[in-house]
């Protein structure tokens, strides 16, 4: 990724500051897209995670019981995005607080930030 959108930017800055839920992404990415349906949404919110993925900024996985520590999903990326859609569809609606994948900045992602 040359340079960074402003929705990637946005979203890397929430996963840098914390470990962010994709319940939370979404409605940063609505607010860059006003007037999309749900499934422009979805594809747009699945591309910024994508793209953001692909550079290596974030990674995708879930928090450690304790709520301290994050554990990477140890699985390419495609089988990172195919889970997360997969997932999405079979809940029959956005994901809520909980669903699906968190995020987490890497090295270079909170690099790139400052």
């Amino acid at each position: 990724m040359a340079e960074l959108r402003e929705p990637h930017r946005l979203i890397l800055t929430l996963c840098s500051e914390d470990q962010t839920g994709l319940w939370f992404v979404i409605p940063h990415v609505k607010d860059f897209y006003r007037g999309d349906d749900a499934e422009s949404i979805k594809a747009r919110t699945l591309g910024v995670l994508r793209d953001l993925l692909e550079a290596r900024l974030i990674h995708a996985g879930h928090p450690t019981s304790d709520g301290k520590g994050f554990v990477p999903w140890k699985t390419s990326i495609e089988s990172v995005m195919v889970r997360i859609g997969k997932e999405w569809d079979a809940l029959g609606h956005e994901p809520n607080i909980g669903e699906i994948a968190w995020f987490a900045a890497t090295p270079e992602g909170d690099r790139l930030l400052n």
